[in-house]
């Protein structure tokens, strides 16, 4: 058996750095690398930032947030980005599958792996519980982000549909074989679990994960699964630790409204590499999207900016959660305001009006311009007040990387929302029962390994 991928350790700077893989899954490495020797080798691969940096904003790309005017399109040459954009049926991105699998999955592998080589003791108990902790949050992060654009939305045929391959060791040896769409989750929510009992309840940083952010993920997860029971149970979980909202009131658009680190944060995780048909100027947000806000709303100034000379009239985002560094960027960790809208929403499927409405007047008063009087959101029934959570969940998650798991999961429940782009004189559309809500595993992946593809009509 080959050895294991080198690992260069700098306990200085707390990162690492790791002989770069073009196709991370069935690749089998040239060079051989250190095995890491003590626990802190371990915990410095979990403070490498690309476990909470390198994420994947194919999905707000996918997503109907924004829009790109004709020239703009035509003068894109990143290739994902740009057919990604229309949902071209033959599309393929090797940025995605590789960049999760390689920083979001195979580094929590190398530690979970090796940390069998050291023995817990009453000394190390903590350090080890929290590696071990860390890199099963981690590795969950990876399989979900991974299921929203390689697999089939979770529904009643889950226990056939095709799931991802669900790399447990980093043997590159270890041949990659899809599991099933329900195996994937069972492993997400499995794994999350294991993490719970072994994370502490307080973290350092917002990068590390800790109890809230194990329930916050639970509730994200659940809620993709249209289980409502367990998504409203989590999310109430992670609130009773951490429920802190930023009044919007106090927050200042110059030089940049959002810190990092803020205190509606529990995990902190961005996508650095973010697709450059997001970036300014590029990218405008939706006309009715932005129209659907109240002026009152101060989200309206706080996630929007007015562009100008040749885009003047047109609004872009600069809203992110890290605005301070990346105005335009795709955060896509875990907020208060997720969990109360998570919450709320599963409040009202289970016909609890009062307690769904009372979520939302707590996000919304700390939203609105204090200047004026907040006008209590109220609804006659149930499903009247899921309808306007929906609304506001919409407004809120903006640019969070949500929409596009939302959107897969209304379909699924009947909505029947429709995707339709229009650039260069022809419309792009995309219907609920289309097979490019599944994205195509790249090629190379496939022919290394023979898993089936992803289907597309003929």
């Amino acid at each position: 058996m080959k050895k294991l991928i080198l690992i260069r350790l700098s306990l200085f700077t707390l990162s690492f750095s790791v002989l770069s893989c073009q196709e991370f899954l069935d690749e089998k490495p040239e060079k051989y690398l250190t095995v890491p020797t003590s626990l802190k080798d371990l915990q410095a691969i979990m403070n490498h930032r690309n476990l909470f940096f390198q994420n994947s904003s194919t999905p707000e790309v996918l997503a109907d947030n924004y829009y790109l005017e004709q020239n703009v399109w035509l003068a894109t040459t990143e290739t994902g980005g740009k057919f990604f954009y229309t949902w071209e049926p033959n599309v393929q991105s090797e940025r995605s599958w590789n960049g999760l699998y390689k920083n979001m999955v195979y580094y929590p592998n190398v530690v979970l792996d090796q940390l069998s080589n050291f023995k817990e003791s009453s000394e190390n108990k903590l350090l080890y519980n929290t590696i071990r902790g860390e890199a099963l949050f981690y590795r969950a992060f990876g399989f979900y982000q991974l299921a929203q654009l390689y697999c089939k939305p979770y529904s009643e045929t889950a226990k056939t549909d095709l799931g991802i391959p669900l790399r447990t060791t980093a043997a590159i040896e270890t041949p990659s074989v899809r599991a099933t769409v329900q195996e994937t989750y069972d492993k997400i929510i499995d794994d999350l679990v294991l993490a719970l009992d072994l994370l502490p309840q307080k973290s350092d940083f917002p990068t590390k994960p800790n109890k809230a952010a194990v329930y916050g993920l639970l509730s994200r997860c659940y809620l993709t699964m249209r289980d409502y029971e367990n998504a409203g149970r989590f999310a109430n979980l992670c609130l009773e630790l951490h429920s802190e909202l930023i009044d919007y009131n106090t927050v200042k658009t110059n030089p940049t409204p959002f810190k990092r680190f803020n205190k509606e944060t529990i995990y902190y995780s961005y996508c650095s590499n973010t697709l450059t048909v997001l970036h300014s100027p590029r990218a405008r947000i939706d006309t009715l999207l932005y129209q659907s806000y109240s002026d009152k709303d101060l989200r309206k100034k706080l996630f929007f900016k007015a562009m100008t000379g040749a885009n003047v009239g047109n609004f872009e985002f600069s809203g992110c959660y890290d605005s301070e560094y990346f105005p335009n960027g795709v955060f896509i960790g875990i907020t208060t305001g997720e969990m109360y809208l998570n919450r709320a929403e599963c409040y009202a499927r289970e016909g609890k009006k009062d307690l769904a409405l009372a979520d939302l007047n707590t996000l919304m008063k700390k939203r609105w311009d204090n200047t004026v009087p907040y006008p209590t959101i109220s609804a006659g029934t149930a499903d009247e007040a899921l309808e306007k959570i929906l609304i506001e969940r919409r407004k809120e998650l903006v640019y969070r990387g949500i929409r596009w798991s939302d959107l897969r999961r209304f379909n699924l429940e009947g909505r029947n929302i429709n995707l339709e782009r229009n650039v260069n004189g022809q419309k792009y559309l995309l219907t609920p029962d289309d097979p490019r809500w599944v994205l195509l595993i790249p090629d190379d992946a496939i022919n290394r390994s023979e898993m089936p593809q992803n289907p597309r009509d003929q």
